[in-house]
């Protein structure tokens, strides 16, 4: 219980911070615009950073997309996020299948990787992945894959983009909608998640 309550508290800040940003960068889009530029440093900065993001789990690019959508807008945005966390993946599939554990324990603690490959099953594992890729930060379950699974690297990588296309728009149009809108997701999306950990809670304790 109190590692869904850490991992609850560092999803919630993570959305806070991507409101915040949000709002700023709505109302300085211009002055974002003039200072940071969307030319070619700029783009391949940003792509870094969604790079920098799957392969080091502590980073996060979400805070990053709204100042992207300022520049670039939400639809381009989605595309330039598959390019991104896709090449991210696929350095994380390559380091978990050339160093395995002994270096990639160093990034995620191993408990994670593992409890990630119990949730892969066995039939049906290309729809699953991609399935999981929607719902899984890339950088886990690339190496789980990469480490647990003997899946090929053409599949790995279709079922990667194939998982990414849906969260990397959904991210970038969120960015898009107004403050006021981000804010009433957000409090509804709290209140069924934390309705939800305390009747899990209550319920342990009856138990």
């Amino acid at each position: 219980m109190n590692k869904q309550l850490k991992s609850l508290a560092g999803i919630l800040f993570i959305a806070l911070l991507f409101m915040l940003v949000t709002y700023f960068s709505q109302e300085y889009t211009e002055s974002i615009k003039n200072e940071i530029g969307s030319g070619i440093f700029s783009l391949a900065t940003y792509i870094f950073l969604l790079i920098l993001s799957d392969v080091v789990p502590p980073i996060s690019s979400i805070p990053f997309i709204p100042i992207a959508v300022g520049i670039w807008g939400w639809f381009y945005t989605g595309i330039i996020n598959i390019i991104g966390w896709s090449l991210g993946a696929y350095l994380c599939f390559i380091l978990g299948r050339k160093y395995g554990v002994s270096l990639i324990k160093n990034l995620v603690p191993i408990e994670e990787i593992s409890k990630i490959e119990c949730k892969i099953p066995k039939k049906n594992f290309f729809l699953s992945v991609v399935l999981l890729r929607m719902a899984i930060p890339v950088d886990i379950l690339s190496y789980a894959l990469a480490i647990f699974t003997n899946i090929s690297f053409r599949n790995y990588m279709l079922a990667t983009v194939l998982g990414i296309i849906p969260f990397s728009f959904i991210w970038a149009y969120l960015g898009y909608i107004p403050f006021v809108y981000q804010l009433i997701i957000f409090l509804i999306v709290s209140i069924i998640i934390i309705t939800e950990v305390i009747f899990k809670k209550v319920k342990n304790k009856k138990r």
